[in-house]
């Protein structure tokens, strides 16, 4: 048996004859193949995994120093740089700079009916209050030429034909029978039952989106957008939506548009505020 040596010192010697191991690839005595231990430069044998001597783990190879984790801290100083130089005023003049080349862009503008109960950002669209006594009516409309068209009744609407967007937005009287006039979405899909069953005469009717029930800025809601298509016409979208409002009842959007603008449209539904 091999005993362990004497000094502190890595072992030389060949662990199967006890030679000198003066070659690292083998012993010159017994011609074992040897290993030399990356962290004490100790012999080993070719089967040995650890060292003899410092416990070293051979397959590691050599022994690296700690200092090699220095290059993290390394790493870290463009960073601190970075943050350094964003803080200080010339930083800071640097950012108001191009604040002041690349402004925000303008917030649309937002039209209000008091008298309906609404707020909303609409593209550029033309707003008249049209609210008569006990029938609060408000009418959006996007080319000028359509305002005839928006000051028509609302059941007019379908079997009109504007050039564009023409938004009607009324607080209407629920009637219809067996349903509750509080949800959005049983209403809804009543009346679009009803369209579908009977279309103005000279036009026809198709679904796009069915009747779905959503939330729109906190309050319950139902959308459902059909097509509308007249004799040797464009076919046209209408859009219907049903919002829960604050005070009770239900408040109506219906949108007769291009396809082209249905986005447009969807960005109006979604910024509508009730505010009664």
């Amino acid at each position: 048996m091999k005993l362990p040596p004497l000094a502190l010192t890595a072992p030389s010697l060949c662990p199967r004859c006890d030679a000198p191991a003066l070659h690292l690839d083998e012993c010159g005595k017994c011609s074992l193949p040897l290993r030399q231990c990356g962290s004490c430069q100790g012999v080993a044998g070719p089967f040995d995994r650890f060292c003899g001597f410092c416990g070293h783990e051979l397959v590691l190879g050599e022994k690296r120093s700690r200092a090699r984790r220095l290059w993290l801290l390394a790493g870290l100083v463009p960073i601190v740089a970075g943050l350094a130089v964003g803080v200080s005023p010339i930083g800071q003049q640097a950012v108001r700079g191009v604040a002041a080349n690349h402004p925000l862009p303008a917030a649309r503008p937002t039209i209000t009916d008091k008298t309906v109960g609404f707020s909303a950002a609409a593209p550029g669209w033309t707003l008249q209050d049209l609210s008569v006594s006990g029938h609060p009516v408000a009418v959006l409309f996007s080319d000028p030429s359509d305002a005839p068209v928006a000051a028509a009744s609302p059941a007019a609407l379908v079997s009109a034909r504007p050039k564009g967007v023409v938004v009607e937005v009324v607080r209407p009287t629920i009637t219809d029978p067996g349903v509750d006039p509080t949800d959005p979405t049983g209403v809804l899909a009543y009346e679009t039952a009803q369209l579908l069953a009977g279309p103005p005469p000279g036009s026809s009717l198709a679904t796009v989106s069915p009747v779905r029930g959503e939330t729109l800025n906190g309050r319950r809601a139902a959308r459902s957008v059909l097509s509308v298509a007249a004799a040797g016409g464009t076919p046209l979208l209408l859009e219907k939506v049903y919002i829960s409002a604050p005070g009770g009842g239900l408040l109506l959007v219906e949108v007769l548009m291009p396809p082209s603008e249905l986005a447009h449209v969807d960005q109006f539904v979604r910024s509508l505020q009730l505010t009664r």
